[in-house]
């Protein structure tokens, strides 16, 4: 393998991967193969994880390449935008990672257990993070900033506690005992449903920061 060729290859590798089935894209297929056994399989991969495959995977997997595509983008473009416009500031910068972060597990056909630690340390350093002291008239911004970290906070334990009855306790219950124990199924929906939540959130806490760092440098 050529030096450019082993600089490629994580991006390569990737494209040839399939539907992992903790991904939030593989979710509705992978609750419903215990629903309905024998529709979609799933099983150890050449990519060395967990992939399902059967009706309407196809689909699902360019829907997340598209989605990781635009995730891309909107990270490339915010950070431009920056670049332009200025108005950085410490707390926009930790929250843009967080959101870039969260896009980029929400949307790609890959997530594991240990995705999740990913976000821990940024998380830690925005929630230890004192929220700069606002003019009358933007302490409601302050106060949401404020709101949306400690959801974010109990957010991230609850994805975190989840993950772990996922992987390792309940994991073969969701590729190879399918249908005899439901329960870490249900962990794996709800956890990814926490996941976009908090996407969203991030999205919102993003823009909750700028706007703040904006009025500061206005006020200067």
């Amino acid at each position: 393998m050529t030096s450019v060729d082993r600089v490629l290859s994580p991006l390569t590798y990737q494209g040839e991967r399939g539907l992992q089935i903790e991904s939030l894209a593989a979710t509705w297929f992978v609750y419903q193969a215990h629903r309905h056994p024998n529709v979609w399989t799933m099983g150890y991969a050449a990519s060395k994880s967990y992939e399902i495959s059967g009706p309407g995977v196809d689909t699902a997997l360019a829907i997340s390449t598209i989605a990781t595509g635009a995730a891309l983008v909107w990270i490339v473009g915010v950070a431009f935008a920056h670049f332009l416009r200025g108005f950085w500031s410490p707390h926009s910068t930790v929250v843009f990672f967080i959101a870039a972060i969260l896009l980029l597990i929400a949307t790609n056909k890959v997530f594991s257990p240990q995705y999740i630690v990913w976000l821990g340390p940024i998380l830690a350093v925005a929630l230890r993070s004192p929220v700069p002291k606002s003019p009358a008239g933007q302490r409601q911004r302050a106060a949401d900033i404020k709101g949306v970290r400690t959801i974010m906070a109990v957010l991230a334990v609850g994805t975190a506690a989840l993950g772990t009855v996922i992987y390792p306790y309940g994991y073969d219950y969701i590729w190879f005992y399918v249908g005899e124990d439901p329960n870490p199924v249900y962990a794996l929906v709800l956890r990814n449903q926490l996941i976009l939540v908090m996407a969203v959130l991030a999205l919102y806490w993003h823009r909750l920061e700028y706007r703040a760092a904006r009025a500061a440098h206005m006020s200067i």
